[in-house]
């Protein structure tokens, strides 16, 4: 298999980008370096980096019609398939440690559920008052996602400690249907429902269903959350008829909206620190991977580092550590007419860690409480 690195120094990134890169964010242009990585297997129709922790992106490579969940260590060569035996198809979703979440396709129901690093390893979280069942957010002891229930009442949010029968039903009296789509510490993240009303907002747990808050904003008709550092939160938000990219602290009243000028729409997909990704789209049906520093003038074209051959991007996952960001994600190459993994890797100069782990939120204590 091929590996392609690409490294860009930071005073090639001017035009391109939607706008510039807050100056107090990444350090100064001389010191500063990006790193793009393709995942992509060489012989796989496709494949997408969903979550990251460190050096460990999860995802899919695409088989056929079919998917199967994916975890590489940095490099396309590093792929390892994670699916479960007896299963059709599977993806993973969200990682932590050597641990990862998502689901699998087993005996025609799809079934949630956990790795440690190999196929073998899978534990099935699946119950039987489930037709459906994913994980989509996880910490090193729980689990986060939703089932649809087998009696048609519809989907619920549910958390997991490891095991089928740990679960804690999320779903909110008063609501129709709900899911949760992240989770850090101990707050989770995702969507209520109200069927009859048409309606989808944006909603935050701390564990249990009373404890349930709604994030829509004053005049928003929809929105969605699913990423979560444990005290901010981001999705997208319907504003005036556009989808939105945007970042919450709690409340509905918080809420900010990171649509930068000049963006056709936008959306954000996971957070750590204060830095959030996603993608924004400034020509109708393209969007561009880009990362954000918490305002809408700080967006930062992510797609700007790639190859021309490469029109579509979308960032969905982030991760800091003491000395480099990572950000997981897809881009489409025109060539091959296919998704292709990618990670983006910025390491941050010696004398600049301390400045930006401020910047970024990150201390030693909260790092250790992931």
């Amino acid at each position: 298999m091929s590996i392609r690195r690409r490294s860009i120094r930071s005073t090639q990134l001017t035009a391109p980008m939607v706008v510039a890169f807050a100056a107090c964010v990444i350090p100064s242009a001389a010191q500063a370096q990006w790193t793009v990585t393709l995942l992509h297997p060489t012989d796989a129709p496709g494949s997408v980096a969903f979550g990251v922790f460190g050096n460990q992106q999860v995802g899919i490579i695409s088989s056929g019609d079919s998917s199967r969940a994916a975890v590489w260590s940095g490099t396309a060569a590093s792929f390892v398939d994670l699916g479960p035996a007896g299963s059709s198809e599977s993806q993973a979703i969200t990682s932590i440690g050597n641990r990862q979440g998502g689901s699998a396709d087993i005996g025609g129901v799809r079934r949630a559920g956990i790795w440690s690093g190999t196929a073998d390893s899978w534990v099935d979280l699946h119950s039987s008052d489930a037709s459906l069942s994913i994980v989509y957010g996880m910490t090193a002891t729980h689990q986060a996602g939703g089932i649809e229930r087998a009696d048609g009442s519809g989907r619920r949010a549910r958390l997991w400690n490891g095991a089928a029968d740990s679960f804690v039903d999320l779903h909110p009296d008063g609501q129709d249907e709900s899911f949760a789509l992240g989770m850090r510490g101990t707050q989770q993240v995702g969507i209520t429902m109200n069927t009859k009303a048409f309606t989808t907002f944006a909603a935050i747990w701390s564990g249990t269903a009373a404890s349930w808050v709604n994030l829509n904003p004053v005049g928003s008709n929809a929105s969605w959350a699913g990423g979560t550092n444990g005290t901010q939160q981001v999705g997208y938000a319907d504003a005036s008829g556009i989808t939105v990219a945007s970042l919450w602290s709690g409340t509905a009243e918080s809420w900010v909206n990171l649509n930068p000028f000049g963006a056709l729409e936008s959306r954000a997909y996971a957070i750590d620190g204060n830095f959030q990704v996603g993608s924004i789209s400034i020509d109708p049906g393209f969007r561009r991977a880009t990362l954000w520093n918490g305002t809408a003038a700080s967006a930062f074209s992510l797609h700007a580092l790639l190859d021309a051959k490469y029109t579509n991007s979308e960032a969905f996952g982030v991760f800091i550590d003491g000395t480099t960001v990572f950000i997981s994600g897809k881009a489409f190459n025109s060539e091959t007419r296919q998704d292709e993994a990618m990670v983006w890797t910025y390491v941050i100069p010696t004398p600049s860690v301390t400045s930006l782990l401020a910047l970024a939120g990150l201390t030693a204590a909260r790092r250790r409480h992931r």
